[in-house]
C-alpha cells in the first residue's frame, strides 16, 4: 500500500490502486493501532462475514484493560443450586466494546433434577444517538426460578463536565413481571397468584453531587399501572445518601428513604422495613429461592434495601409505605488483612473491608379500612422501630455483589419497653 501522509492530507477519503492476483479476502488498515482513530472498529473489511474484530477469553474475575480495536467477550461456567431444581449447570457470557457499546450479559442454567426447567437471565444496553450524548436504550429479560421479568426503556445521563459531578440520570421504562410457580418462594416473599402478570411504567430521576469532600446521591422513582391491568399500581419513593469524611480516616454516612404505594398494588410492591422487595430479590440469586440458604440461617440472610432497619430481618414487616433513616460512622480497619495475597473470591474482598457503627430508625404506613374510597386515609405506625450496633462491609465478593455482616441490638415495640434483643444478620447488596 502506498505511503499515507495522514498529517498533511486534508481529504476525508484516500484513494489508491493496487493490483492483486485474486479477489481480497480481508483488508485492514493500521493493524498495529498507532494512528489516532475515533472508531478503530471499521479498520477491517472481510469478504464474509464482514464483522468487526472480536476476542473471547475466560472470565477470571479480574479487571483487564479493554482492547480498543475489537469487541471483548468473556465466558465462564455457571453452577447453582436451589431446593426445587437441584444442581443447575450452565454458562455465562458477557461482552461489549470498551464497556460502552452493545453491552450484554447472558447467563443460562439447566436444571439436573427437573430437566425441563432452566434459567435465562439477559441484559443489554447501547448508546441511543437520537437522545444525544449520554442517551442509551436498555432491556432486561429474566426467566428464573418460577418468575418472569421483562423491562425495556431509555436512559439519559447529563453532566456539565465529563467524569465530574454534578450528574443527572433520567430513566423511563415499561415493565412486565409474572409469577409462574410459587414453589420456589421462601416464606419471606409475597407474589400474586400463579399466572397473574403485572404491567407498569417506571420513571425516575437520580442525581449525584459533590461539595468539597461531601458526596450526595439522591433520586425519585414513580411507577404507574399500564392500561388493561387488574392491579392499580401507584407507587413512588425517594432516597438520599450523604457521605462526608471526618478526621483520621473516619467517615460519616446518612441514608434516608420515604415511599408510598396505593392500596391495590400487588404484594411484591409493598415496602419492607428491613430488606428489599421480592421484586428486587430477582437480582440476587442467593436470596430469591428456597434451599439456596439453609433454612436455619434464613432469618439472618436478606437482600439489603427498603427501610434497612436490619435488626428486624426475620420479622418480614411490610406496609403500604415506609419512612426510615440510617446513620453509619466508619472508622479505621481493625482486621489485619493488608498482608494477605489478593486472590479473587478468597481473600480480595477481605482486603477492602470497612467497619462501622450504625443506628437505624424506620416506620411503616398502613391504610385504614377496607373500602377503596378510603385510599387517601392512612395511618402511620408512630411507635417506629429502632436498632443500633456494629458491622463490617465486604466489597467485591462477586462482580457487583457485596455483603455486610451486622450485629444489631434492637427493641421490638409491641412487646414492651424492656424487650431488647441481639442478633447477627448478613445483608447482601447487588449492583452497587
Amino acid at each position: 500500500m502506498p505511503i499515507w501522509d495522514q498529517v498533511r492530507l486534508p481529504e476525508k477519503e484516500y484513494q489508491f490502486e493496487v493490483y492483486l492476483p485474486s479477489r481480497p479476502k480481508e483488508v485492514e488498515i493500521d493493524p498495529s493501532g498507532r494512528l489516532a482513530d475515533t472508531n478503530p472498529l471499521n479498520n477491517r473489511w472481510k469478504s464474509f462475514p464482514n464483522f468487526p474484530k472480536a476476542d473471547l477469553q475466560l472470565n477470571n474475575l479480574r479487571t483487564d484493560v479493554l482492547p480498543v480495536d475489537r469487541y471483548h467477550f468473556l465466558w465462564r461456567p455457571s453452577l447453582w443450586y436451589n431446593r426445587v431444581d437441584g444442581v443447575m449447570l450452565g454458562a455465562n457470557l458477557e461482552g461489549s466494546y470498551l464497556g460502552l457499546d452493545h453491552v450484554f450479559v447472558l447467563d443460562g442454567l439447566k436444571a439436573t433434577k427437573k430437566l425441563e426447567r432452566g434459567n435465562i437471565d439477559f441484559s443489554y444496553s447501547t448508546p441511543f444517538t437520537l437522545m444525544g450524548r449520554g442517551g442509551r436504550i436498555f432491556g432486561k429479560a429474566k426467566y428464573v426460578e418460577g418468575r418472569e421479568y421483562y423491562e425495556i426503556g431509555l436512559l439519559k445521563e447529563s453532566r456539565t463536565r465529563q467524569l465530574f459531578p454534578p450528574l443527572h440520570r433520567f430513566r423511563f421504562s415499561y415493565v412486565l413481571e409474572k409469577m409462574n410457580k410459587a414453589e420456589y418462594l421462601t416464606g419471606f416473599q409475597n407474589w400474586p397468584p400463579e399466572g397473574d402478570a403485572t404491567h407498569f411504567y417506571r420513571a425516575g430521576w437520580g442525581g449525584y453531587f459533590q461539595i468539597g469532600k461531601t458526596k450526595l446521591n439522591t433520586g425519585v422513582t414513580v411507577e404507574a399501572t399500564a392500561l388493561g391491568m387488574d392491579f392499580r399500581i401507584g407507587r413512588e419513593w425517594g432516597w438520599i445518601e450523604v457521605s462526608a469524611p471526618l478526621r483520621k480516616k473516619f467517615e460519616l454516612y446518612f441514608r434516608g428513604i420515604a415511599g408510598l404505594a396505593n392500596r391495590l398494588a400487588p404484594p411484591q410492591k409493598r415496602f419492607y422495613l428491613a430488606s428489599a422487595t421480592p421484586e428486587e430479590a430477582l437480582e440476587a440469586p442467593l436470596v430469591r429461592s428456597r434451599g439456596v440458604v439453609p433454612t436455619r440461617f434464613l432469618d439472618n440472610v436478606r437482600l439489603s434495601g427498603g427501610g434497612n432497619v436490619r435488626g428486624f430481618y426475620s420479622e418480614n414487616l411490610s406496609g403500604n409505605g415506609v419512612y426510615s433513616a440510617t446513620i453509619e460512622l466508619t472508622f479505621p480497619k481493625i482486621l489485619p488483612t493488608g498482608r494477605l495475597p489478593k486472590i479473587p473470591l478468597l481473600t480480595a474482598f477481605l482486603q477492602g473491608h470497612t467497619n462501622y457503627i450504625f443506628a437505624d430508625f424506620g416506620a411503616l404506613a398502613f391504610y385504614q379500612g377496607v373500602n377503596p374510597a378510603d385510599l387517601d386515609e392512612r395511618e402511620l405506625d408512630l411507635d417506629g422501630y429502632i436498632d443500633l450496633g456494629v458491622g463490617v462491609r465486604f466489597p467485591h465478593v462477586w462482580p457487583k455483589h457485596h455483603f455486610r455482616l451486622d450485629f444489631p441490638f434492637y427493641r421490638y415495640p409491641e412487646l414492651g419497653e424492656d424487650n431488647f434483643r441481639f442478633r447477627w444478620v448478613i445483608g447482601w447488596e447487588v449492583g452497587v
